[in-house]
């Protein structure tokens, strides 16, 4: 970081990354991230080969598998990671009667944000191309609920981090928000005209 502006603390941190030397070899990393993406391909498949069987006898919707279910599928891993370093912390805050614990720096740097950006830039328009190139359709035809979901959850999230800071009642925000995204969509059956444009050619529409 040589820009002028560049305050004087990350310029320190990035020297000091500098000087360290990693604690994995790089190449070590490349293998385990090979193995892992093979794996979720294999499991990622065979999830979706059985959403189709589930959703027909539990009469669950296809949008609350689209937009709950599967989502928290996905990203329960993080969830899972950030409860772990909660427990953590907490739990070395009570043995060791710490006063001033360690902010959670590691966990507000991790990729939950940029990982949807990630998605959201790279893989939907990559997946679309492929499909296309495939002869399987992936379309992005969103309704107005799904709109206005995306809408009200880019700007809440914009809202929450724009101050590079956070407190219990944006958390509790952002749960409340999630928590009536949830309900909803338990109720919502999607809009007929959509549903019939994203079909494939030689596909009848049928009722949810």
């Amino acid at each position: 970081m040589t820009h002028s502006l560049t305050p004087a603390e990350l310029r320190a941190y990035e020297e000091k990354l500098q000087r360290e030397e990693p604690e994995v070899n790089q190449w070590v990393c490349i293998c385990f991230l090979i193995v892992n993406i093979s794996v979720l391909a294999v499991t990622s498949q065979w999830l979706v080969d059985s959403i189709e069987p589930v959703r027909h006898v539990s009469g669950i919707t296809s949008e609350f598998f689209g937009l709950v279910l599967l989502p928290f599928a996905a990203f329960s891993a993080d969830g899972a990671v950030a409860a772990g370093y909660f427990s953590q912390k907490a739990l070395r805050k009570f043995w060791f009667k710490t006063k001033n614990p360690e902010p959670p720096n590691t966990l507000a740097k991790a990729e939950a944000i940029d990982l949807s950006i990630q998605f959201v830039l790279l893989w939907m328009p990559f997946l679309t191309l492929l499909g296309w190139w495939t002869g399987k359709p992936f379309n992005l035809l969103f309704d107005f609920f799904e709109v206005a979901l995306l809408l009200g959850a880019c700007f809440l999230v914009n809202y929450v981090t724009a101050d590079n800071k956070t407190n219990w009642a944006e958390g509790f925000i952002l749960l409340s928000f999630y928590a009536m995204m949830v309900i909803c969509t338990w109720y919502y059956t999607g809009e007929s005209d959509v549903s019939s444009l994203v079909l494939c050619p030689g596909e009848l529409a049928t009722s949810t």
